[in-house]
Protein backbone atom coordinates (compact mmCIF):
# COMPACT_ATOMS: atom_id res chain seq x y z
CA UNK A 1 0.00 0.00 0.00
CA UNK A 2 2.75 2.43 0.21
CA UNK A 3 4.59 2.16 -2.12
CA UNK A 4 1.68 2.77 -4.35
CA UNK A 5 0.97 5.94 -2.72
CA UNK A 6 4.77 6.67 -3.44
CA UNK A 7 4.51 6.16 -6.85
CA UNK A 8 1.47 7.90 -6.92
CA UNK A 9 2.83 11.12 -5.53
CA UNK A 10 5.74 10.82 -7.63
CA UNK A 11 3.17 10.92 -10.60
CA UNK A 12 1.82 14.05 -9.60
CA UNK A 13 5.12 15.62 -9.14
CA UNK A 14 6.17 14.91 -12.37
CA UNK A 15 2.55 16.31 -14.50
CA UNK A 16 3.07 19.19 -12.27
CA UNK A 17 6.50 19.72 -13.60
CA UNK A 18 5.45 19.31 -17.37
CA UNK A 19 2.80 21.44 -16.95
CA UNK A 20 5.26 24.19 -15.64
CA UNK A 21 7.23 23.09 -18.63
CA UNK A 22 4.30 23.42 -20.91
CA UNK A 23 3.36 26.95 -19.51
CA UNK A 24 7.23 28.32 -20.20
CA UNK A 25 7.16 27.47 -23.30
CA UNK A 26 3.76 29.03 -24.00
CA UNK A 27 5.61 32.32 -22.51
CA UNK A 28 8.37 32.05 -25.09
CA UNK A 29 6.37 31.06 -27.76
CA UNK A 30 6.82 34.37 -29.36
CA UNK A 31 10.31 35.59 -29.86
CA UNK A 32 10.02 39.20 -29.46
CA UNK A 33 13.49 41.52 -30.13
CA UNK A 34 13.84 45.01 -29.81
CA UNK A 35 14.94 46.40 -33.52
CA UNK A 36 16.10 50.13 -34.34
CA UNK A 37 14.00 51.92 -36.26
CA UNK A 38 15.90 51.74 -39.67
CA UNK A 39 15.98 47.43 -39.77
CA UNK A 40 12.19 47.63 -40.12
CA UNK A 41 11.11 46.54 -43.28
CA UNK A 42 10.94 49.42 -46.03
CA UNK A 43 7.14 48.91 -46.28
CA UNK A 44 6.55 49.94 -42.64
CA UNK A 45 9.08 52.49 -42.95
CA UNK A 46 7.13 53.94 -45.84
CA UNK A 47 4.08 53.80 -44.02
CA UNK A 48 4.77 55.25 -41.31
CA UNK A 49 6.53 58.36 -43.15
CA UNK A 50 3.12 58.42 -44.65
CA UNK A 51 1.10 58.02 -41.93
CA UNK A 52 2.72 58.66 -39.15
CA UNK A 53 5.05 61.47 -40.63
CA UNK A 54 4.81 64.15 -37.11
CA UNK A 55 5.24 61.02 -34.61
CA UNK A 56 8.22 59.62 -33.29
CA UNK A 57 8.78 56.04 -32.87
CA UNK A 58 9.58 55.44 -29.26
CA UNK A 59 10.14 51.37 -29.52
CA UNK A 60 10.46 48.86 -32.38
CA UNK A 61 10.16 45.01 -31.58
CA UNK A 62 10.22 42.15 -34.02
CA UNK A 63 8.50 38.82 -32.82
CA UNK A 64 8.33 36.11 -34.08
CA UNK A 65 6.17 33.29 -33.42
CA UNK A 66 6.93 29.29 -33.31
CA UNK A 67 5.70 28.89 -37.10
CA UNK A 68 7.90 31.32 -38.37
CA UNK A 69 5.55 34.11 -38.84
CA UNK A 70 7.23 37.72 -38.02
CA UNK A 71 5.31 40.85 -36.93
CA UNK A 72 6.30 44.09 -35.96
CA UNK A 73 5.27 46.19 -33.11
CA UNK A 74 5.60 49.81 -32.80
CA UNK A 75 4.70 52.38 -30.52
CA UNK A 76 4.45 55.66 -32.25
CA UNK A 77 4.24 59.10 -29.98
CA UNK A 78 3.43 62.90 -31.27
CA UNK A 79 3.43 65.33 -28.85
CA UNK A 80 0.44 67.65 -28.89
CA UNK A 81 1.60 69.91 -26.16
CA UNK A 82 3.88 69.67 -22.80
CA UNK A 83 1.73 67.78 -20.75
CA UNK A 84 -0.50 65.11 -22.97
CA UNK A 85 0.89 62.68 -25.85
CA UNK A 86 -0.92 60.92 -27.95
CA UNK A 87 0.65 57.37 -28.17
CA UNK A 88 -0.31 54.71 -30.95
CA UNK A 89 0.73 50.82 -30.74
CA UNK A 90 1.24 50.08 -34.40
CA UNK A 91 1.14 45.99 -35.25
CA UNK A 92 2.27 45.13 -38.92
CA UNK A 93 2.52 41.95 -40.51
CA UNK A 94 5.99 41.29 -42.18
CA UNK A 95 4.69 42.52 -45.70
CA UNK A 96 3.88 46.00 -44.11
CA UNK A 97 0.15 45.85 -43.60
CA UNK A 98 -1.27 47.82 -40.68
CA UNK A 99 -2.76 44.77 -38.63
CA UNK A 100 -3.93 46.87 -35.38
CA UNK A 101 -3.77 50.31 -34.05
CA UNK A 102 -4.69 51.53 -30.84
CA UNK A 103 -4.52 54.67 -29.32
CA UNK A 104 -3.95 55.82 -25.81
CA UNK A 105 -3.00 58.60 -24.05
CA UNK A 106 0.30 59.07 -22.17
CA UNK A 107 0.87 61.71 -19.69
CA UNK A 108 4.09 63.12 -18.52
CA UNK A 109 5.05 65.12 -15.82
CA UNK A 110 8.58 66.36 -15.21
CA UNK A 111 8.21 67.94 -12.06
CA UNK A 112 8.37 71.50 -13.41
CA UNK A 113 5.09 72.47 -14.32
CA UNK A 114 2.80 72.19 -11.41
CA UNK A 115 0.10 69.10 -11.34
CA UNK A 116 -3.25 71.34 -10.45
CA UNK A 117 -3.39 73.93 -13.26
CA UNK A 118 -4.18 77.33 -11.76
CA UNK A 119 -5.47 78.58 -15.17
CA UNK A 120 -8.65 77.20 -16.30
CA UNK A 121 -8.57 75.95 -19.62
CA UNK A 122 -11.13 77.01 -22.25
CA UNK A 123 -10.97 73.25 -24.08
CA UNK A 124 -12.02 71.27 -21.05
CA UNK A 125 -15.45 73.40 -20.22
CA UNK A 126 -14.96 72.89 -16.21
CA UNK A 127 -12.40 74.26 -14.15
CA UNK A 128 -11.13 72.26 -10.30
CA UNK A 129 -10.99 75.49 -8.49
CA UNK A 130 -12.88 74.82 -5.14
Amino acid sequence: MKNQEIIYRKLILMASISFMIALTNLCLAQNEIKIPEDSLPGSIKEHLQSKFHDYTVLNAVKKTAPAGTVNYLIDVRRAKNSDQNILYYLLYDSSGKLLDKRKSKEFIFNGIEPVKKTIPSEEEGHNHHH
